[in-house]
């Protein structure tokens, strides 16, 4: 899980953040929470909750990791329960501004 999220700001494609914030909690059933804070076309994963969050993401580690690597499908975990979100303007920008191509790849290569 740490090494999945310490990878989420290398996935930043800036041209796509340009003008976009958001500050989205990770409440991780089975291992620490974590933000994820996009503002000023920078992405930061903070350890516990940064501030106010603007959503509250609920799953499991093994659901966020396999949404962030592509091994599962968000809508799929979202229709089965496994997976929660309280803004999904939030988690659409959160996909848009990502590339998971590049997580991809950086799990394959750690």
């Amino acid at each position: 899980v740490a090494q999945v999220f310490e990878q989420l700001p290398l996935a930043l494609v800036p041209e796509k953040a340009a003008g976009k914030a958001f500050n989205i909690f990770f409440a991780l059933k089975d291992a620490p929470p974590r933000s994820l804070v996009l503002e000023d076309g920078a992405l930061r994963v903070v350890p516990g909750k940064e501030g106010t969050p603007t959503c509250t993401v609920r799953t499991d580690a093994e659901t966020i990791v396999g949404v962030f690597t592509g091994k599962v499908k968000a809508e799929a975990a979202f229709m089965q329960g496994r997976f929660s979100a309280t803004n999904l303007t939030d988690m659409m920008t959160l996909n848009q501004v990502l590339s998971f191509r590049r997580i991809r790849e950086g799990a394959r290569a750690g």
